[in-house]
C-alpha cells in the first residue's frame, strides 16, 4: 500500500485521527492531541515513564493503523460514492419541492408537493441508512488493524481490544456513547469490541439497520407500483401497447423485480450471519431464537412504517391484483405484512442453520442464501412471476428449509459449545449501577405511572389506528403518532436497562422522540386552524411534564429491578447524630 501523506492539525487538542482524500490521493490527519501522549517532560518522570510510553506508542500506532486499514480497503472511495448518492437524493427532493411551488407544476403543484413532503419524510432514514453502512467499514478498519503485529512483534488482537476499551473508559468518562443509533457514522465501541471475538457481528444487520431496510422497501414498492399507470400511458404514447389492452387501473408488479432481487438476499445473509454469530447449530436454540424475534419485530415495523409513509398496492386490497402474496389470505394489511417479515426471517434462518449443519464453505453457503433469499422475495409478490413459474418456485421456497429443518435435526448434538451471552461478548462494557430515582412521596410516584401508563395506552391506540387505515391524514399527523410510539418504547428501554450510561441514553431518545411528536402536533393545529393562544402556551408545558413524569416512572422502575434502593449510593447524608435535637424522630 503506498504511504499516504500525513498531516497534523495543531489546534485541536483532542486524540484523534482521520483519513480523507479522493482517488490516488490519501492522507492521514493526526491531531496534536497525541503529542501530549507521546511527549513527556524529563522532571516529571518516574518509574511508570517507561511503561506509559510504550503504551502510548502502541495506541498511536493502534489508530493510525485503523486508519491505513481504511485505506487498504479503499473505504474512501465507497465513503464519497456512498456520500454522494446522500447529496443527490436529498438534491432531488428539495428539487422536487421548489417545482412544485412553481407555475410550471401540473395541476397547480399539489401532487408533486405531497410526494416531495413523503421523500422528506423518508430524508431521515435514507440518512440513517447511509451511516449504517459506513458503520460497518469500521469493522473491517479494526479487523486490519488487529492483525497487524505489534511494535514489538507478536499478535496484536488482544491489544488492540485494549485500546477500544481504554477509549470506551475514556467515552464513559467524558460523555455517554451515543454511537449505537444509526445517525452515527461509527458503531458503538462495546459493538467493535464484539466484533473483534466474533467476526460474524461485523457483518450481521442490527435491529435499526433492519427496520430500516423494511422501511425503504415498503415505501419504494409502493412508489414503483403506483407509478403502472404512468406506464401505461406511456406505452401507449409510444405505440407499444394497443388500446385494446388498456387498463383503468394496471398493477404491474414486475416493477418491483429489481428492488426484490437486491432486498431479499441482503436479508438471507444478515440473518446468516446472525446464526453464525451466536454458535450455529450447536448453540443455544433459546438465545437465537429471541434474537430472530427481535430482527422479524422490527423488519415487521419497518414494512409497517414505509407503507404508513406512502400507502399503495403493497397494502391495499381492490379485488383484482394482489400485490402481497398473504394480503388475500389475512383480513388486515398489517398481518400480511408481519406474516411476511416472519417468513423471511424465518425460512432464511432456518436454512442458515441447515448450511452449518451440513458445514458447508462460505462461498457455497453464501450464493445458497442469496439465492434462496431472492427466490423467497420473488416469491411473496405473486404478481411478478408467470403463471406456469410460480408453482415450481413456490415448492422450492418450501422445500429448501424442509430439508434443511432435517439436517439440522440429524446434526443437532447434546453438547453444545459455550457461546457468550448478548450481542457483546467478552471485554462488554457493563457499566455502573446507581439509584436513578430522586426521593419523591408514594402518591407523586404513583401519579407518575399513571401518566406512563396513559402515554402508553394512547400510543398504542394511535398506532393501532394507523396500522387498521393505513392512510394518515397527514404527514405530521404520521410524525406525531410514530414519536408517540418510539417515545413509549423507549421508556420502556429505559426501565429495562442493563446500566446508569444505556438508561440515560435511552431517556434523552425518549425525549427527543416526544419533542418531535409534539411539534408536528403543534404544526399541525396550526395549519388546521386550532391552535388558540392558550393552547400554544399549555402544549410545551404539558409535553414537559409527561417527559419528567415518564423519566421518574422508568427510573423508579430501574431502581426496583435492580436493587437500587438496597445498596449504598455515593449520595452524600447527613447523620442523625448531626442533626438538631427537635428535629430527632424519638
Amino acid at each position: 500500500m503506498p504511504a499516504p501523506t500525513v498531516l497534523v492539525d495543531g489546534g485541536n487538542g483532542k486524540v484523534n485521527a482521520n483519513a480523507f482524500g479522493n482517488v490516488g490521493r490519501r492522507y492521514v490527519e493526526v491531531t496534536a492531541g497525541f503529542e501530549r501522549r507521546l511527549v513527556k517532560d524529563n522532571d516529571q518522570a518516574d518509574r511508570n515513564h517507561d511503561r506509559d510510553r510504550d503504551r502510548d506508542r502502541y495506541f498511536l500506532d493502534a489508530v493510525i493503523r485503523h486508519e491505513l486499514g481504511h485505506i487498504h480497503n479503499r473505504d474512501l472511495d465507497v465513503t464519497l460514492a456512498v456520500t454522494a448518492v446522500w447529496w443527490t437524493f436529498l438534491a432531488l427532493v428539495v428539487g422536487a419541492f421548489g417545482l412544485s411551488l412553481t407555475e410550471y407544476a401540473v395541476g397547480g403543484g399539489s401532487g408533486l408537493r405531497q410526494l416531495s413532503l413523503q421523500l422528506g419524510l423518508l430524508t431521515g432514514m435514507v440518512y440513517a441508512s447511509r451511516n449504517c453502512f459506513l458503520q460497518s467499514r469500521e469493522f473491517h478498519a479494526d479487523r486490519f488493524a488487529a492483525s497487524c503485529p505489534t511494535p514489538g512483534g507478536g499478535a496484536s488482537a488482544g491489544a488492540f481490544d485494549g485500546v477500544l476499551g481504554e477509549l470506551s473508559a475514556s467515552q464513559h468518562r467524558s460523555a455517554p456513547d451515543g454511537s449505537a443509533w444509526p445517525f452515527g457514522t461509527h458503531p458503538s465501541l462495546t459493538r467493535r469490541r464484539a466484533a473483534l471475538s466474533r467476526p460474524a457481528v461485523a457483518d450481521e444487520f442490527t435491529r435499526w439497520e433492519v427496520a430500516l431496510i423494511g422501511c425503504l422497501l415498503a415505501f419504494s414498492v409502493n412508489l414503483l407500483l403506483g407509478l403502472s399507470f404512468q406506464l401505461e400511458l406511456m406505452a401507449i404514447r409510444f405505440g407499444v401497447m394497443p388500446l385494446s389492452d388498456v387498463e383503468l387501473g394496471p398493477l404491474y408488479v414486475w416493477l418491483s423485480l429489481p428492488l426484490l432481487l437486491l432486498v431479499g438476499p441482503m436479508i438471507a445473509l444478515g440473518v446468516r450471519y446472525s446464526v453464525v454469530a451466536r454458535g450455529g447449530v450447536e448453540a443455544s436454540g433459546r438465545l437465537l431464537a429471541a434474537r430472530l424475534v427481535k430482527l422479524a419485530g422490527c423488519l415487521w415495523a419497518g414494512l409497517c412504517c414505509g407503507s404508513l409513509a406512502l400507502p399503495g398496492p403493497l397494502v391495499h386490497s381492490d379485488g383484482s391484483t394482489e400485490a402481497l402474496l398473504w394480503r388475500s389470505h389475512t383480513a388486515s394489511a398489517a398481518l400480511a405484512l408481519a406474516v411476511m417479515a416472519v417468513a423471511v426471517v424465518g425460512l432464511g434462518a432456518l436454512v442458515a442453520l441447515g448450511c452449518d449443519a451440513l458445514r458447508m464453505r462460505r462461498g457455497p453457503s453464501t450464493a445458497l442464501l442469496a439465492t434462496y433469499g431472492a427466490l423467497l422475495a420473488v416469491v411473496a409478490f405473486p404478481g411478478a412471476l408467470p403463471s406456469s413459474v410460480a408453482p415450481l418456485l413456490r415448492t422450492a421456497v418450501l422445500g429448501v428449509p424442509v430439508l434443511a429443518g432435517l439436517a439440522v435435526l440429524a446434526r443437532r448434538r447434546d453438547a453444545r459449545r459455550p457461546v457468550d451471552r448478548g450481542d457483546a461478548p467478552a471485554g462488554k462494557e457493563v457499566g455502573s449501577v446507581s439509584v436513578m430515582s430522586s426521593p419523591m412521596g408514594l402518591p407523586l410516584l404513583l401519579l407518575c405511572h399513571l401518566v406512563t401508563l396513559g402515554m402508553a395506552c394512547w400510543a398504542l391506540v394511535s398506532v393501532g389506528r394507523l396500522l387498521r387505515d393505513f392512510a394518515p391524514t397527514s404527514v405530521l399527523y404520521l410524525v406525531a403518532a410514530v414519536g408517540l410510539a418510539f417515545h413509549t418504547a423507549c421508556i420502556g428501554g429505559a426501565a429495562l436497562a442493563a446500566h446508569d450510561g444505556m438508561f440515560r441514553r435511552r431517556a434523552r431518545a425518549a425525549t427527543g422522540c416526544l419533542a418531535a411528536a409534539a411539534l408536528a402536533a403543534l404544526v399541525q393545529l396550526t395549519v388546521e386552524g386550532q391552535m388558540s393562544q392558550w393552547l400554544f402556551l399549555i402544549l410545551p408545558g404539558t409535553t414537559a411534564g409527561v417527559v419528567l413524569a415518564c423519566e421518574a416512572s422508568a427510573a423508579a422502575v430501574y431502581d426496583v429491578r435492580h436493587g437500587a434502593r438496597n445498596r449504598p449510593t455515593d449520595r452524600p447524608r447527613r447523620a442523625a447524630a448531626s442533626r438538631p435535637p427537635s428535629h430527632r424522630r424519638r
